[in-house]
């Protein structure tokens, strides 16, 4: 039987050693090697971090809408190992009722 691996967490630092934790998070994700990982809340400054760190080993896909406006969003690795292809971004909604801009996006994976 086939199994996925999966890691999320929400990886809002506050300004307190932002860049040694982003690259403590990044050590965390290559040491679990999940096959996806769905982060929150990831600014920009560690986005730049996971990207460049992950981008060998995980398809990086950031939301659609994250700019330099966007003060954070949602990330979703996807290990190249397992998917060679870069999976397609299939939906990305803006959720109602808030104003704290929260977002949900989702890709398809074939297992």
């Amino acid at each position: 039987m086939s199994k996925l691996k999966v890691l999320t967490l929400n990886v809002f630092f506050g300004e307190t050693e932002r860049l040694r934790r982003a690259h403590a998070l990044v050590d965390r994700i290559l040491s679990e090697a999940p096959d996806v990982a769905a982060l929150q809340e990831v600014t920009q400054e560690v986005g730049v971090v996971v990207d460049s760190q992950l981008a060998r080993e995980y398809h990086v896909l950031f939301e659609p809408d994250m700019g330099p406006l966007k003060p954070s969003g949602t990330c979703l690795l996807v290990a190249r190992s397992r998917w060679p292809a870069a999976p397609a971004l299939l939906h990305h909604h803006v959720l109602p009722g808030t104003d704290m801009d929260r977002t949900l996006f989702a890709a398809s994976l074939t297992l």
